[in-house]
């Protein structure tokens, strides 16, 4: 009964959070709050102690508790910051699922809703802890808390994370593969697998200067991830498809080149999704196109289809289907412009090596000059 009595008292605090932050002169009644009843719950299982709260319920009650006051950290002292940050970092190693769940959520809070100083500190020497404790969690449960935790992480210590970024990149995919097996009713899954298509972008956005190469060992495992998305032809997926583009753009940007063949690949079904079902995404697809062009113009000039259609003229069909008589009432202004970016793009990449077709861009680009007028 005390166990249910305590869960009850915990909540009502949590749900209190805000309305006590309003106010300077409970600051004092905060940090007695977390010092006498939230603290110690989660340190309870500090070290595995045995001790009678073995299923876990108010351990997990007080991470979720301490997650709502994480935005008071700035008006508490430091000793109990560093209290704090240690009770979630305890949390995360907790033998039940539950409490690793929540202190998940209570190292992002903690991150993402404090302006400490001292948060960053304290967490920075625990990022292998952090990174592998939120990895196993995944491999347990499809949570976009853990997710989003894992996220704002990479984005908080972007310039420690290339040790990791491979493993980052392998686990993400991994946990994307898992969370969409579990099917579209499954909506913490799917928020889940959305959130790790967002980490693979926040990872990559950290290694951005590709030093060493490491866009060359990451690869293989976010490529695979990016084909299902791209080659879903609009059916279950397509609600991963912005973010899978941003990933994209990123190889494409930062990759050594020439890029590989797996990459080549994407370019290729990049536009027959546009053709397809992709026709109203223009404008996310044209940084990754360009970034094909103009990275690696040589594999763009040299480069066929499988079914033997040039690289150069694949994406020039992109312009022309934009620009199409029939298709003028449907493409937007905006639109028309990306129209022109395909194809500034091909001559300004490829200057003098496209010379045959430059009278066949102005004759597409002609197709504006009625709508102009």
């Amino acid at each position: 009964t005390r166990s249910w009595l305590k869960d009850g008292a915990l909540c009502a605090l949590g749900a209190l959070s805000d309305e006590l932050k309003k106010r300077k002169k409970h600051a004092a009644h905060v940090d007695s709050i977390l010092a006498n009843h939230v603290l110690p719950e989660i340190l309870s299982a500090d070290g595995g102690a045995a001790n009678a709260n073995a299923a876990g319920l108010l351990r997990s009650r007080a991470c979720w508790t301490l997650q709502q006051f994480a935005n008071h950290a700035s008006r508490l002292p430091e000793a109990r910051v560093a209290q704090c940050v240690h009770a979630a970092l305890v949390g995360l190693n907790d033998a039940k699922l539950p409490v690793r769940v929540e202190a998940a959520g209570a190292v992002r809070q903690l991150l993402a809703a404090s302006d400490h100083p001292g948060v960053d500190a304290l967490m920075r020497p625990n990022l292998p802890q952090i990174l592998d404790a939120c990895f196993r969690i995944m491999s347990d449960i499809g949570s976009d808390d853990v997710v989003q935790a894992l996220e704002i992480v990479i984005d908080r210590f972007g310039d420690d994370i290339a040790p990791y970024a491979v493993a980052l990149a392998r686990k993400l995919a991994e946990a994307f593969s898992a969370y969409v097996a579990a099917g579209e009713d499954d909506d913490e899954a799917s928020m889940a697998a959305a959130q790790c298509v967002e980490a693979m972008a926040a990872t990559l956005n950290s290694i951005s200067n590709n030093e060493n190469d490491i866009y060359r060992e990451i690869e293989p495992h976010l490529v695979p991830v990016l084909v299902k998305i791209v080659g879903s032809r609009g059916g279950d997926l397509v609600e991963y498809f912005e973010n899978a583009i941003e990933v994209l753009s990123y190889l494409t940007y930062s990759s050594a080149v020439p890029f590989s063949r797996h990459l080549w690949g994407l370019f290729e079904l990049l536009i027959d999704a546009f053709h397809e079902w992709a026709f109203d995404y223009i404008p996310d697809l044209i940084r990754p196109l360009d970034n094909f062009v103009s990275r690696d113009p040589d594999t763009f000039l040299a480069g066929t289809t499988a079914d033997g259609r040039r690289y150069v003229d694949k994406l020039t069909g992109v312009a022309g289907r934009l620009l199409a008589p029939e298709n003028l009432a449907r493409t937007c202004e905006r639109d028309a412009v990306k129209a022109t970016y395909v194809l500034l793009s091909i001559v300004h990449n490829c200057k003098g090596r496209v010379d045959s077709s430059v009278a066949a861009y102005a004759r597409l680009i002609s197709t504006l000059v009625p709508t102009c007028l």
